[in-house]
Parts: structure tokens; sequence; C-alpha cells
């Protein structure tokens, strides 16, 4: 049976591996949830 993986961002859970990004070690169910987590890690960054 597959690992069930489920979204870093939105939490939902990856049905679909042909939208599935994997970045920093993080998985995503596409590469729209992947950008957002990642403009939100550098705004967060920024503020410090």
């Amino acid at each position: 049976m597959a690992e069930m993986h489920s979204c870093a961002h939105c939490g939902v859970a990856i049905t679909d591996e042909s939208t599935m990004q994997q970045r920093n070690g993080q998985t995503f169910c596409c590469r729209n949830c992947a950008a957002a987590y990642e403009r939100m890690n550098q705004e967060q960054g920024s503020r410090h």
C-alpha cells in the first residue's frame, strides 16, 4: 500500500501524485501550495 501524504500548506490529503510537489523536505498537493508556503516562510524570515 502506498504511503498517504498530506499537503504541508493546506493539509489536504494528496490523492493525485501527478500534481504533488516536494521542496525542502516538505510535501505539497500542488505547485501553488508549494509557492504559497515558500512565500510565507520568506516573509517570516524578513520580519526578524
